[in-house]
C-alpha cells in the first residue's frame, strides 16, 4: 500500500496522514476478511500513519503484528506527524518491530529508543547500518524483517 495519489491511485496526500489513516483502516479491514493473519509493515510516513491507525483502533484487532521501518520523529517530521505521536502502541500481545538506520536523517537513534520504551511487549528494536532511504541497500531491512516475521 502506498499513499494517495501515488501511481494509479486517486486522490492526493494530506501530508499529515489524517485521511490516510482511514485508508489504512479500510485496507486492514479488507485484509482481515481474506487472510488468516495480517501483518502491517509500514515505512516512514506510512509507519507514523499506520501505527497510529492501529493503536487508535486496537479493540478491532485488525493486525496480528506490526513492523515500522524508519519511523519519522525528528525535528522536521514533527511538524507533519505530531498528531500521530500520541498513538504508537497497538497494544500488549501484538508483536512489534521497529527498524531504524543508524544515520536516519529524520529520527535520531536516541529518539527512537524513547518511542520504543513507551510501547508494550512484545517488541523489538533493531538499529541497522544506513540512512532513512536505504537506496540500493534494501536487503539491510529485508533480512531482519523476514527473520522477525518467521518467528511470529
Amino acid at each position: 500500500m502506498n499513499t494517495r495519489g501515488v501511481g494509479g491511485s486517486e486522490g492526493w496526500s494530506t501530508w499529515r496522514g489524517v485521511d490516510e489513516r482511514e485508508d489504512v483502516l479500510s485496507a486492514l479491514a479488507y485484509a482481515r476478511t481474506v487472510a488468516k493473519r495480517v501483518l502491517l509493515v509500514a515505512y516512514s510516513f506510512g509507519a507514523a500513519v499506520g501505527l497510529s491507525a492501529v493503536a487508535l483502533h486496537r479493540e478491532s484487532a485488525l493486525v496480528d503484528a506490526v513492523a515500522c521501518v524508519g519511523y519519522p520523529k525528528g525535528f522536521l517530521a514533527r511538524f507533519l506527524f505530531f498528531s500521530h505521536y500520541a498513538h504508537v502502541d497497538p497494544g500488549p500481545g501484538v508483536p512489534k518491530l521497529f527498524l531504524l538506520g543508524d544515520a536516519d536523517e529524520f529520527t535520531a537513534v536516541g529518539t527512537m529508543r524513547d518511542v520504543f520504551a513507551g510501547v508494550s511487549e512484545p517488541k523489538e528494536l533493531r538499529i541497522v547500518q544506513g540512512d532513512h532511504f536505504m537506496f540500493g541497500r534494501e536487503q539491510v531491512l529485508v533480512d531482519p524483517l523476514v527473520e522477525w516475521a518467521s518467528r511470529l
